[in-house]
Order: structure tokens, then sequence, then C-alpha cells
């Protein structure tokens, strides 16, 4: 925990059949989440709740942009050595995606752009603008997500707040996370480089506000996509300056979705861990995911 210990650990114990399976277990899992008010069925959300509604009858489409090939692992990237951008879709292109999808009578339909922010995907977190240029920048983006609600589709796009690159104009050291020694705390290298664990609390004191305001004056509404944000344990932080338990860093996390029903009406993410079932509406995938063919034939 890294910590001392914050809140009592508490079990209770429920008696059940020889013959019970996991899935009952997990029904009296979810009996306990939707009795305490934690979770709220979708069926009661959707009735105040126009973009979740939307949502909940309509297809997904993910659309990719751009991100950068970081074949070599460069860890730290600079404007002299920082990969190639390889684009996979621009603004015009998707525009027409989308007109294809509504002339073969594809009604409902939520779009979610991937990879829009500078330098594509993962490529200047935590930075995110300006849109990257080589796909049509923001002016391109503004008509894609115009043309999309004008066809009646929900628009939306992917961000992350849980990975920094020294790379990025908003680099600063402060705000990431420490580990009990005072090092940052590392994690994987991706297309930015070196990804960084951020203090989530700071993150959401510093940018989430600014960048969301910024995002939804585009047109973005709909489920909003935070990846990540669902899919690891919440971090904690040994800054004395801002330290965060686990289970501080899960309010944080929390906090930062309610910041996205506020801004575009609700709450996609990557997975669907735990500590964000009161605010996340959709999970892109399960845990399943990450064992591909190979390891499970059934997937």
């Amino acid at each position: 925990m890294h910590f001392a210990p914050y809140e009592d650990i508490v079990i209770d114990f429920y008696n059940l059949p020889r013959e019970a399976t996991y899935v009952d277990m997990a029904k009296i899992y979810r009996r306990w989440q939707l009795g305490r008010g934690e979770v709220r069925p979708l069926k009661a959300r959707i009735k105040t709740n126009k973009h979740l509604e939307y949502a909940c009858k309509s297809v997904f489409v993910k659309i990719s942009i751009a991100t950068k090939y970081n074949k070599d692992k460069i860890e730290h990237q600079t404007p002299d050595n920082d990969p190639p951008l390889h684009i996979f879709c621009t603004f015009d292109t998707s525009m027409e995606i989308m007109r294809n999808l509504k002339a073969a009578g594809i009604d409902n339909v939520q779009i979610c752009y991937t990879g829009w922010i500078t330098k594509g995907h993962d490529g200047r977190a935590l930075q995110f603008f300006p849109v990257e240029e080589a796909v049509g920048g923001e002016e391109k983006m503004r008509k894609a997500v115009a043309l999309g609600k004008s066809l009646g589709y929900q628009m939306t796009c992917h961000t992350a707040y849980t990975g920094a690159f020294t790379i990025s104009n908003r680099w600063g050291p402060e705000y990431i996370a420490k580990m009990p020694d005072g090092a940052l705390w590392k994690k994987s290298i991706w297309s930015g480089g070196r990804s960084y664990q951020p203090c989530m609390r700071r993150v959401l004191e510093l940018f989430v506000e600014e960048d969301y305001k910024r995002i939804r004056d585009i047109g973005i509404e709909g489920l909003f996509h935070l990846d990540v944000n669902s899919a690891i344990r919440p971090p904690f932080c040994c800054d004395p300056k801002h330290p965060q338990t686990r289970r501080q860093g899960a309010e944080a996390m929390n906090a930062i979705e309610e910041m996205s029903h506020k801004y575009f009406g609700g709450q996609g993410s990557e997975a669907g861990f735990d500590h964000v079932a009161r605010t996340l509406d959709f999970a892109l995938y399960t845990s399943a995911f990450y064992t591909f063919p190979s390891k499970s034939p059934l997937v």
C-alpha cells in the first residue's frame, strides 16, 4: 500500500449452496452494488441522459487517426529524434466513412476519434493540442464533427490521463506520481517514448477541465472515451507535496469521469475495473482482450 493503513478491512460472508458457481457470486455482488446505490442500471440512467440513451441503441465506431511508430523504442524523444507519424485516416476520409455509413442505412452510430491529438495516439500526452495538422487539424476536425452530427450521429473522441511523456509541452516531474523512494513512477515505452504515471489528483487539478472545455468547443458530445482509466488499479503517489493513497487515486479517477458527464454527457473507457463502476457508462472490452486467440481459442 506504501501508506499506513487508512481504513478498516471488512470481510462480509455470504452462504451459498454447494452447487453455486461464480455466476451466483456475481449476482450477490451485483445486488449489493445496486442496493447501496453505488451503481445504477442503464435502464434507470437513460431516463435522464439522452446521450446515454443514444449510445445504448447505437453502433460504436472507433476511427484511428494517427500514431507514431516508435520501433526503435526511443525513450526520451525530442523534435530531432521524433519517430515518423503514421496516418491511418484523415478527417476528410472519416467524413467519407460517415457518408457511406449513412448511405448504407446505418442511422445510429457513435463515432470515436482516436489519435487526433498532436502527433497521434500517445504521441505527446499529456499534450493534446493542437489537433494533428497532418490529418487536417482542428479546422477539419470541426467540420467532421459537424458533419457527423448533421447525419444524426453522436460524435466523441479519445484521450488518456494515465501516461505522460517527456516530449510533451506540458511535461513536468512535479505532477508525476512518486514511488516510496521519491523516484518518478516509470511505465512502459509507447509511441511517445517512456511513459510516466501521473498523480491523478494533480492531473485533475491542473489539466482536465481546461482540456474538456476546449474539446467540447469542437463539438464533441456523447460518451467521452477516457482510455486506461478503467483498465488499471488506482495509482498511489508518495510525493509529500500531494500524497495519494490508492483509494484517493480512485476518488480522483471518478472525479475526472464525473467531469466527463458534466461536459459531454457520459463516460466510456477501456476495460471494466470496479473502482469506477459508479461513473462508467461503457467499457470497450473485457479483461479477455489481452489473451488473444493464441492463448484462448474462444477469443
